[in-house]
């Protein structure tokens, strides 16, 4: 079962490093300046082990914007899933009524846990 642990700052160099995954040219500066701006950040945990994090930045009263990781050894294994569903009594906490997140479109695996989590895509988008 998740357990979810509010970030410290000594976390700071693991979600750089995670960060980093997605974003390859992201420079430390880039990075600690993200560091420093205001969201819920937590680092998930099964037992003692580590298997991502997950954060919540408000987007506007009431609402917040969603984003996790899953450590790449971790994955496929249903932890997304799990996060997803423990981060909302986490929201309710902090006095969300409502959450959101955006998943790109390629990413099946992350929309197939944000489904199993109970979570329903409400918006389209498209380039142009």
């Amino acid at each position: 079962m998740i357990r979810l642990r509010a970030a410290e700052p000594a976390d700071e160099p693991f979600f750089y490093h995670l960060r980093k995954e997605i974003i390859p040219d992201l420079t430390q500066e880039d990075h600690g300046r993200w560091w420093e701006t205001h969201e819920y950040r937590y680092v998930a945990l099964d037992g003692n082990l580590t298997v991502g994090v997950i954060r919540i930045a408000e987007e506007r009263m009431g609402t917040g914007l969603v984003s996790l990781q899953v450590l790449k050894t971790f994955q496929g294994k249903g932890y997304g899933t799990e996060m997803l569903e423990t981060i909302r009594e986490t929201a309710r906490v902090l006095g969300f009524v409502r959450l959101s997140a955006v998943v790109d479109v390629e990413n099946g695996a992350s929309q197939a846990a944000f489904t199993r989590a109970g979570w329903r895509p409400t918006a389209f988008q498209v380039s142009v």
